[in-house]
């Protein structure tokens, strides 16, 4: 896909497309708007092509036919943590951040990474952040998505189940300061 914007290199966050079912394309499509360097998983190649999805980096686990792959296509091997080779090869780019279309992931995977990278994780139902402290104005109504909530500050929000919780009226809501990272989900 592309695009009549015009940005410098690396100044928009990258995007890794580690799952190409989870969002439908209305988002990814917002996501890819800026032309971000797009990375996937050697496996989800063809799905993505054939969606129209031009591909710049290509995470590879497995066998792959050079021929029948995209001239400048960048492929990196990786046998075992492909987000380690993932922040590795962004952190050689100078790119430091990334939106991350995946589902299964939470915020001790990403831990080594939080304090270099700006990462935003899309799962589908929400967008999940990675903040020591969150000051947001939100409209009545939104639902935010806090695991391991207990022990937070939170303001302007009822409970509504186990991590799950509504902003009660149109305003701010704030998590007070904290020593380490948490995840908290925005509703798409």
């Amino acid at each position: 896909m592309s695009s009549h914007h015009i940005v410098r290199e690396n100044q928009e966050p990258a995007l890794f497309i580690g799952d190409p079912h989870l969002l439908a394309d209305e988002y990814v499509n917002q996501l890819l708007e800026w032309s971000p360097t797009i990375i996937t998983l050697s496996f989800h190649y063809e799905t993505l092509k054939s969606r129209g999805i031009k591909i710049d980096v290509l995470l590879n686990s497995e066998e792959l036919i050079r021929e029948e792959l995209e001239e400048n296509l960048v492929v990196i091997p990786y046998w075992e943590d492909y987000l380690a080779v993932l922040f590795q090869y962004l952190k050689e780019r100078k790119n430091y951040a990334v939106n991350l279309i995946m589902d299964q992931i939470g915020c001790k995977d990403l831990l080594p990474y939080l304090p270099d990278f700006t990462v935003n994780v899309f799962n589908g139902s929400y967008k999940l952040i990675f903040i020591k402290q969150y000051d947001k104005w939100l409209p009545e109504g939104y639902q935010l998505w806090i695991p391991d909530s207990e022990s937070l500050r939170i303001s302007n929000v009822r409970w509504i189940t186990e991590s799950l919780f509504e902003v009660e009226s149109d305003g701010f809501v704030k998590i007070a300061p904290l020593s380490d990272y948490i995840m908290l989900g925005e509703e798409l």
